[in-house]
């Protein structure tokens, strides 16, 4: 079912400021830097920042601001666009949400565990009103597990989508594109291993279908790029690539998405 909704700017007032439950952290990216400079403004002692980006490590990156047990990771199942200003297009749901707490706050010390006990009733309190209001999450054990799945899917599409301008269903109907996305996600599989995460034998069969089932739609990647916004290829390819490197898996088709990307991005600033 499609939806499109309209939302209005917000702007915080000093009669709000510390006084919300939840910050969630929506953006792109490339304005990590930006949203950390401005949480101190916005945050209170008991406020919980719910990080909801695409990419892996992006929570680390809002560390420095937010302790680990006060931040949420959570991965969305759903694609959008954006038809206008304030106006966001619901295009599909293929899949529930997934919430839970970072792998520095699931693997705290023992002192910890009463806060650690109180973020993961704060991932529930959050899961369960995104549910009521008609957009499935689940809290889960181990979400960089989810975090791994999901950048291994956008990994594998995003940058294909990006570089061609193709939407999802003409990727998949191009053998010579199909062919490019299939060794990404081949490498992503193999990087996500050495990382300490392996499914069962099914799993690769099934996120190629997941992606043949996405349809006629357009990647948020692919929308940056038409806009000439910077990607969040640095986030998705950027570290796999970085982290196969790590762990001695090779990765020359995510190493060349992320070189091709960054080089459109440099060439945007020069022009």
């Amino acid at each position: 079912e499609e939806c499109v909704t309209r939302m209005e700017d917000f702007d915080v007032s000093e009669e709000t400021k510390g006084g919300f439950d939840y910050v969630v952290i929506a953006t792109k990216t490339p304005a990590i830097a930006d949203v950390v400079a401005s949480l101190p403004v916005i945050l209170g002692a008991h406020t919980f920042v719910v990080c909801e980006q695409n990419g892996l490590d992006t929570e680390a990156a809002i560390a420095a601001a937010v302790p680990p047990f006060r931040t949420l990771r959570m991965i969305a199942n759903y694609g959008v666009s954006r038809d206008a200003d304030g106006e966001i297009h619901l295009a599909c749901m293929p899949a529930a949400n997934a919430i839970g707490l970072p792998r520095a706050a699931a693997d705290g010390a023992a002192d910890d565990a009463g806060k650690e006990g109180e973020a993961a009733a704060a991932a529930t309190r959050f899961a369960e009103a995104l549910s009521r209001a008609g957009l499935p999450t689940d809290v889960v054990d181990d979400i960089r597990r989810a975090e791994w799945k999901k950048t291994i899917i956008n990994g594998a599409i995003n940058p294909v989508s990006a570089i061609t301008h193709d939407t999802v269903a003409q990727c998949v109907a191009t053998p010579s594109i199909w062919a490019t996305v299939e060794a990404l996600l081949d490498e992503g599989i193999a990087v996500a291993k050495a990382d300490g995460h392996e499914w069962d034998a099914g799993f690769r069969d099934g996120l190629l279908e997941y992606i043949r089932g996405v349809g006629a739609h357009k990647t948020s990647m692919e929308q940056d790029v038409v806009a000439r916004r910077r990607t969040e290829v640095a986030f998705i390819n950027g570290r796999i690539a970085a982290i196969g490197d790590m762990k001695g898996v090779p990765t020359p088709t995510h190493h060349a998405m992320l070189g091709l990307l960054e080089g459109m991005e440099l060439a945007w600033e020069m022009t």
